[in-house]
């Protein structure tokens, strides 16, 4: 496990004797490949702002925006302004499901983490995915392509993609080989 501490260096000797066969198993299923992580992270006004251009029913709303009295023109910009959130909501679920199924079929495993918190990790925008994918190492040069394709694609959303790595494979680590027995 990470940061697991030892008394002493025979400590470690009898873990790594007690946990040779899973450990072993661990660095064949890894051998030749890398973790990398990808963010999807939104800039939510733009994202609405799409999601508004995208919808008719949001145009017909600010239609009649004009000829409501003051009361039900209020009422009316508050559903304008759902709507346009539900939208945005939608179009960003399905740009991260987008996404995320793409790399997935490119790479050799993957996984998706909660969003991290802006005010740890210093984001901008909103995590849309965190997602960790491991890759065979001769392959990261097309995903950091493929990242950058997918970002291109999506940018007109206020969206933006941010490959990290390569990160030791913890995410990737086979469940019996984490945990002594």
């Amino acid at each position: 496990r990470l940061c697991t501490i030892f008394e002493n260096e025979d400590g470690v000797r009898r873990m790594l004797e007690d946990q040779r066969l899973g450990l072993s198993t661990a660095l064949e299923v890894l051998s030749g490949h890398q973790e990398w992580g990808v963010k999807l992270l939104a800039d939510r006004e733009l994202l609405e702002a799409a999601a508004r251009a995208r919808s008719p029913d949001a145009d017909a709303l600010a239609d009649q925006l004009d000829t409501r009295s003051a009361g039900g023109s209020y009422m009316l910009k508050r559903r304008l302004e759902r709507h346009v959130r539900e939208a945005a909501d939608e179009l960003a679920v399905s740009v991260a499901d987008e996404v995320h199924a793409r790399l997935q079929d490119w790479a050799s495993e993957a996984i998706l983490n909660p969003p991290q918190n802006r005010d740890l990790s210093g984001h901008e925008g909103e995590m849309l995915l965190n997602g960790a994918y491991l890759v065979e190492t001769p392959k990261v040069e097309r995903l950091r392509r493929l990242v950058d394709e997918l970002s291109e694609r999506h940018r007109e959303l206020g969206v933006r993609l941010e490959l990290t790595g390569p990160w030791p494979p913890y995410n990737f680590v086979p469940r019996d080989a984490e945990t002594p027995p």
